[in-house]
């Protein structure tokens, strides 16, 4: 006769199969976790730090969804002159050649667009008073809603500066943040100065200047200006190799490290020196850098965890295995800085470029796929119905988002800031915020800033988090009883099941779970850094279920039921009493 713990464990095998298999599930839920977190991270970076603007926001009217078409004078990403999406091998979809566009390689240039940079909305702008009063108001009732430590927003003019606010723990207009791929505009300012001094030639293959690079001729710095290269979105420098997508618009942030290594061979200075030199200081941006340690006041970066924004401090790792670069997204500058920067575009170069140079920035571009927008040289295009060119980029990084829109026919610029990284809702809300400013700073309506998203974003991950937590918890503190049922199972010749569902729960899960997290095309790098809290759930479910298996097999072992002959349980677990061998097993 067994003992009666093993017999009470026979009695209640239902039972115990019951709670095994709500483990499994449990343990199953966090890998549709992982896997969420990583699309929800991936749709935030296809959405905003490829600039995306966000909700079409009309001139004189409310807010105008995605799916719906842009009333009269309303904000629509197409026009008369515009290209359209699927224009290929410099034709128009009927196979005519286009009136407009004058071809240059892989971008084209349309003439007419040269009359977007001439002033002729300006009386649109609200008087200063108006302006300041409206963007007050708007600001003090949605900034909460958003959830962000600290934000800075500025409207410019040719002149000067209309509007300027900080909130929140950013008490300082010269307090720095990392802008993000707001830095490809600035790497594309630099590769055009040396295009204007005859140093670069733009349709020459970039191997010309990186020899050792490994580039096929097709990789040119014109292709890498304008993302026609074709790496891959989540390629790193050593990474980058052009695929499927070679011609046509496909954001990599590689296209700018790049661009940055030819700014270094050419001009035989670092990116940061050269930076320094040719644009921070001849435009009086006093605060930019590329050192995250260059000093002076800092908006202190968070990342969230858990539904928390957490100054962890978080420092990017550069090198060319890394997702991006000081050249693709990780200048530093403040909001004077931006202002001054956004400035020399309604300016015409303010003599850091030249006017022509200047206008080719947005003007020489591609079709973004599916989309009414153009990507050229570090900036996206679009047009209102009214004929008016829109530039903007987004950018967010592990702990910063940032957004700035030029109009150049209405003299105005736009850039908001802010010091944490959100990819579950809280970018969202920040985005939202840069809409309703853009639109207030246009004479329209404001939507209001919708927070709820992410705070239900965050709430269902923690639940999963402590469901996935709990599970394997369990499955660490039920390790005795599991050899009570094991020994019962081998007994009755039922041992097979028993093991399988072990080895599924405490070796293949935690082999997968971090595969199945970055299964989205990503990696276990971008993963654990801009979403840290999955990861570390991850990391610790993972430690969990790995401990339960080592504990189960070592018991198991130690009992001899891994063995030709079973020992008594009572060996490994205390206050067992061995059964009697005259009992029999």
């Amino acid at each position: 006769m067994r003992d009666s713990r093993a017999s009470a464990g026979s009695g209640t095998d239902g039972v115990g199969e019951l709670i095994r298999g709500l483990v499994t599930l449990l343990a199953l839920c966090v890998l549709v976790l992982g896997c969420c977190a990583l699309s929800g991270h991936i749709h935030a970076f296809m959405r905003h730090s490829v600039g995306y603007v966000g909700e079409a926001v009309p001139v004189d009217g409310a807010v105008i969804s995605d799916d719906q078409d842009a009333g009269p004078g309303g904000l629509s990403q197409t026009r008369e002159h515009g290209v359209p999406n699927d224009l290929t091998d410099d034709q128009w979809p009927d196979g005519s050649q286009p009136d407009g566009p004058v071809v240059l390689g892989d971008s084209w240039f349309d003439d007419d667009d040269e009359e977007a940079f001439e002033p002729k909305n300006v009386e649109a702008t609200p008087p200063a008073d108006v302006l300041e009063a409206r963007l007050d108001a708007y600001l003090n009732a949605n900034f909460p809603k958003t959830g962000l430590p600290g934000v800075a927003v500025a409207v410019v003019d040719t002149h000067g500066t209309l509007y300027e606010r900080t909130l929140g723990d950013c008490t300082d207009t010269n307090s720095t943040f990392i802008i993000g791929s707001l830095s490809k505009s600035f790497t594309a300012i630099a590769v055009m100065q040396l295009v204007d001094q005859g140093r670069v030639d733009l349709d020459l293959p970039v191997s010309t200047y990186l020899p050792d690079c490994g580039e096929p001729d097709s990789v040119t710095v014109r292709s890498l200006l304008n993302q026609t290269s074709g790496f891959g979105f989540f390629d790193s420098l050593a990474d980058a190799r052009p695929g499927q997508t070679v011609g046509s618009f496909s954001y990599s942030n590689a296209n700018y490290d790049y661009l940055g290594k030819v700014i270094e061979r050419v001009s035989g200075q670092s990116y940061a020196a050269y930076l320094s030199d040719n644009v921070f200081r001849p435009l009086g941006m006093d605060d930019a850098s590329i050192d995250p340690d260059a000093g002076g006041s800092v908006a202190l970066g968070h990342r969230n965890w858990f539904g928390l924004n957490i100054a962890d401090g978080y420092v990017h790792e550069d090198g060319d295995d890394a997702w991006g670069g000081p050249s693709s997204g990780y200048v530093r500058a403040s909001l004077s800085d931006m202002e001054r920067y956004l400035r020399m575009y309604l300016n015409g170069g303010d003599g850091v470029l030249n006017a022509v140079s200047m206008r080719r920035l947005a003007l020489s571009r591609v079709c973004q796929p599916g989309s009414d927008m153009s990507y050229g040289m570090g900036w996206f295009t679009y047009f209102w119905d009214n004929g008016e060119m829109v530039m903007t980029h987004d950018g967010d990084v592990e702990n910063y988002v940032a957004h700035m829109v030029v109009l150049p026919s209405r003299g105005i610029a736009i850039v908001l800031m802010g010091n944490a990284g959100d990819v579950f809702g809280g970018n969202d809300a920040f985005f939202q915020m840069a809409d309703g400013v853009n639109a207030i700073a246009v004479g329209s309506d404001a939507a209001e800033v919708d927070g709820s998203y992410g705070m239900a974003q965050h709430a269902g991950y923690d639940l999963l988090y402590v469901l996935g937590l709990g599970a394997a918890l369990w499955g660490l503190v039920s390790s005795r009883r599991w050899l009570y049922r094991l020994e019962a199972a081998l007994e009755a010749g039922e041992a097979q099941g028993l093991v399988a569902r072990a080895v599924v729960a405490h070796v293949l899960l935690p082999a997968c779970l971090p595969w199945i997290a970055v299964s989205f095309e990503g990696n276990w790098r971008d993963f654990s850094t801009f979403v840290p809290d999955a990861a570390l759930v991850v990391i610790v479910l993972c430690v969990l279920l790995s401990l339960g298996g080592v504990l189960r097999l070592a018991g198991a072992w130690r009992a001899g039921l891994l063995g030709g002959h079973r020992q008594a349980c009572a060996r490994i677990l205390p206050g067992q009493k061995a059964a009697s061998s005259s009992q029999g097993d």
